[in-house]
This record gives structure tokens, C-alpha cells and sequence, in this order.
């Protein structure tokens, strides 16, 4: 039996977002969410780790290789990489796949590091609210 559809949706509701939210915050259509939930088709691997953040659980839980839906920061002290790892080779996404996910999640922690960095310079606030209260 085929866990990820009733999963998905499961973690969807815990997180209490609807199929267009989750849609919207991964860039496709809400179709495509229903579809991943009725079990018609499945999430690219690119996706997939970000599917798991969105929903605040973990790409095991959604796959059925763990049944905690805890984010992996509360799950376990495994690497989250490995996790992501495992879970996209059950997905069955090449090996050129998993590294380009790996680049994308290297690039997003250097974004994100980018961004504390200027919040921290902009005194607690994002670069973009400090100019527009700047102006008249």
C-alpha cells in the first residue's frame, strides 16, 4: 500500500494548510497537489525537501520510512542530508537529482545566512520593511 498520498495529506492538515497554500509555496498548481494526494502522481525529487519544510515533518515521514512526523530537528539527531538522501533514492530519483538537491538546499542555507546577516544590519527587521518605512 502506497503511505505517501494519506501522509501528505495528513501532514498537510496537521500543518493546517490548504492544497492551494501548499501549491502556492511550492510554485505548482493545486491540481498537482490533489493529484499527489489522490495518489495519481508523485512530487518531483527537487521538491520533495521542501514539501517536508512546508509541512514541518520530514521527507521519511511522508515516504513511510519513519512513522514520527516530527520535524527532523525534534525526530532524531540523524543527519538531515542522509534523511533526504534515502528518501529521494525511494522516490527514485537519479543520482544527478540528488546532488542537484543538494545544491539547491547548500544555496538556500547561504541564502538564509545572507538574509540573518542583513536583518542583523537593518537592526532586527527584513531589508525590505526598512526602506519602505523610510519613505514618506
Amino acid at each position: 500500500m502506497d503511505t505517501f498520498p494519506q501522509r501528505l495529506r495528513y501532514a498537510r492538515e496537521r500543518a493546517r494548510l490548504s492544497q492551494g497554500e501548499v501549491a502556492r509555496l511550492l510554485g505548482v498548481k493545486r491540481q498537482t497537489v490533489g493529484n499527489w494526494e489522490a495518489g495519481l502522481a508523485r512530487p518531483r525529487a527537487g521538491l520533495i525537501p521542501l514539501l517536508a519544510e512546508i509541512l514541518n515533518t520530514t521527507a521519511a515521514y511522508l515516504f513511510g520510512e519513519s512513522d514520527d512526523p516530527s520535524p527532523a530537528s525534534e525526530a532524531s539527531h540523524k543527519d538531515p542530508l542522509e534523511e533526504v538522501d534515502r528518501a529521494l533514492r525511494k522516490a527514485g530519483a537519479s543520482p544527478d537529482d540528488i546532488e542537484m538537491v543538494h545544491q539547491l538546499l547548500q544555496a538556500r542555507n547561504r541564502l538564509r545566512e545572507k538574509i540573518r546577516q542583513l536583518e542583523q544590519e537593518a537592526g532586527g527587521k527584513r531589508p525590505n520593511e526598512r526602506s519602505r518605512q523610510s519613505k514618506p
